[in-house]
This record gives structure tokens, C-alpha cells and sequence, in this order.
């Protein structure tokens, strides 16, 4: 739920551009599938494949803006219809599904090497649209690293085959999200980006204060009582929001996740201020402010580091609300 680390993404783009051009389980590269490709084809598939062709490094490494900038371009030319085309008159496969194989996302995804490195190299542990479940690689017994999580589209891959293996459009994602996004469509403006925007400053969890917070007490604590709302903090992003909450079902996620809430609740009513006080001056217990929350907590506090846990954002949100840690 917050922008991924621009520092970061912008020197990944030369290493991704590398793997994209290495040949790893497939016997040629997307490059050569292209150049072979337009020899077989005409008209404005021809001018699609030469475009593809010669601005092959710039779309694998196109910022999210830049993305839309080719769809508008692709729009501008007319090769919409074209993409539609039918490979052959008998046939029932279109251009669009002959394009796709070129680029050759379902060979990058498999390969052991390639979409592992991307992952890595991210460092992406929770799903950035639900920030409820892990994205993580695993070994098993020695073998080679798994991915544990799909590569969502922003931009579908199945309406925009030339951006299925461009960098900023492979967001890793939990299989719920990926499943619920589908190929629906989306632009920056209304629909949140990992690469590009936040959401963390523009809505917070909250706890509905007449269900919970009138009485403070350990008897009152009950989660079946536990009412957890999402929403915008300004009314200029109540779309962006609602469009988010909509298309990956966050609602009803997090109606699941009540006994966080009621843990998060209790421990505000155990651990006042004076007694977060008291133990955080132990000597030696805890190194430093962000250790003592994330033992509290049972998650880390600070908004950078939303994407380490699952559930990061929800109990910062709960926390500040119920003055287990400040509001900054």
C-alpha cells in the first residue's frame, strides 16, 4: 500500500533489461522472436512488430507513466483493431495472442532464474495491493528458489501483450489479488500503482469508535462487537480509494482479521503509556524505539516498513488510533 522505493526500482532497470535478453529456459529471446516475427507479417502488424523492435529496451524499461504514454501511441496509430486481427482466416488465434508469445511472459514467469531475480532483487514480502498475505521466494532441500506469489499486470497483459515483460508493470502480488484484478481495466489516475503512487497517506483503518472504544476495559473486549472500517482521509481520493477497497475485495479481508483488532485493543488497555514507558527503559532489552514497537506490536510501526508483514498497515492504523504509537 505504499510507493515501492524509486531509488531502488530505477537500479533495477539496466539488470532486468539483462535478464529480459538472456535466452535462460527458452531457445531464443524475445528480440530475436520479434525480428523473426516480422517477416511473416504485413500492413499494421508489420508496423507494430517494427515498433516493438526498435523501441524494445525503452518499452521493457517504461516508468508507469510511460507505459500509458505507448498505450496512447498504440491508440494514436490505429493498431488497436489490428491487434484483434485474425493470424489466418480459418484460424481463431489473433495477433494479439501471436504477440504475446513473442515477448514471452509465461517463459520469463517459469524461468528459475529470471522472475526469481526480479522478486529478489525487490524485496517485496507482503502483497502491495491487499497487505494481508506473504510474497515470498523460498528453497526447499537445497534446490533452486521458488516463487511464492504471481506477477499481477497492471496494465493487462491479455489487452496489452507488447508491456507483458516491462518491468514497472510486474507488480508481485498474492494470488487472491492477482485472481481479483484480473484483466479489468485500470490507469493511473483512478487505480492505485505500487511503482508509481501511495496509498498509505490517503486512508487508514480505523476501529468504529461506538462498537469499541467507550469502554476500555479487558471484560468489554469482544471481536464479534469489532467493527473495522477502510476509508479515504481527504475527499479528493475517495475514488481512488473506493476503487481500491472494490477491486480487491478489502472489506471483506479484513472483516477477517477482527482478532488482530482485538489483540491490538487489548494491549492498548495492558500496556498504557507509563508502562510502555517503563519497559522500553529496561537496559538491555531492547536496542532501540523500532525493536520495543515491533515486539509490542507484534509488527513493525513505521510506514516504510509496510511491506516487510502482512497486516503492517492495518496495525499502524489501529495502533495510533488507540495511542499505542503516535500520530506523525
Amino acid at each position: 500500500m505504499i510507493r515501492i522505493d524509486q531509488y531502488l526500482l530505477t537500479g533495477l532497470e539496466e539488470g532486468f533489461l539483462a535478464q529480459v535478453k538472456l535466452r535462460g529456459d527458452d531457445p531464443t529471446t524475445p528480440l530475436e522472436r520479434l525480428e523473426k516475427g516480422r517477416k511473416k507479417f504485413k500492413g499494421l502488424q508489420k508496423q507494430i512488430l517494427d515498433y516493438c523492435i526498435s523501441e524494445f529496451d525503452n518499452i521493457i524499461k517504461a516508468t508507469p507513466d510511460k507505459l500509458e504514454s505507448i498505450i496512447q501511441h498504440f491508440h494514436g496509430q490505429g493498431w488497436d483493431a489490428a491487434m484483434n486481427y485474425l493470424i489466418k482466416p480459418s484460424s481463431t488465434r489473433k495477433f494479439k495472442d501471436t504477440l504475446f508469445d513473442y515477448f514471452g511472459y509465461k517463459s520469463f514467469r517459469s524461468d528459475l532464474i529470471k522472475g526469481v531475480w526480479y522478486a529478489d532483487k525487490l524485496n517485496i514480502k507482503t502483497c502491495p495491493y491487499c497487505n494481508s498475505q506473504f510474497t515470498l521466494t523460498t528453497r526447499e532441500n537445497g534446490s533452486a528458489k521458488k516463487a511464492r506469489f504471481q506477477f499481477d499486470h497492471f496494465f493487462a497483459k491479455t489487452d496489452y501483450p507488447y508491456l507483458s515483460i516491462s518491468m514497472y508493470n510486474l507488480i508481485p502480488a498474492c494470488a487472491d489479488c492477482n485472481l481479483s484484478k484480473s484483466s479489468n481495466p485500470t490507469n493511473l489516475n483512478d487505480n492505485y500503482h505500487p511503482y508509481y503512487s501511495s496509498l498509505a497517506d490517503k486512508c487508514e483503518f480505523s476501529l468504529d469508535n461506538k462498537s469499541v472504544l467507550e469502554k476500555l476495559i479487558l471484560k468489554d473486549v469482544d471481536q464479534k462487537l469489532i467493527k473495522i472500517k477502510l476509508e479515504s482521509i481527504s475527499s479528493s481520493h475517495t475514488t481512488l480509494i473506493n476503487n481500491h477497497k472494490r477491486a480487491f475485495h478489502l472489506d471483506d479481508i479484513y472483516e477477517n482479521h477482527k482478532d488482530f483488532a482485538e489483540e491490538i485493543l487489548m494491549k492498548a488497555i495492558m500496556y498504557p503509556e507509563t508502562k510502555r514507558q517503563e519497559l522500553f527503559k529496561i537496559k538491555g532489552l531492547f536496542k532501540d524505539e523500532s525493536t520495543f514497537y515491533r515486539y509490542l506490536l507484534g509488527n513493525y510501526h513505521l510506514e516504510g516498513d509496510i511491506l516487510k508483514r502482512p497486516l503492517a498497515k492495518f496495525t499502524q492504523d489501529i495502533a495510533k488510533q488507540l495511542g499505542l504509537i503516535e500520530k506523525k
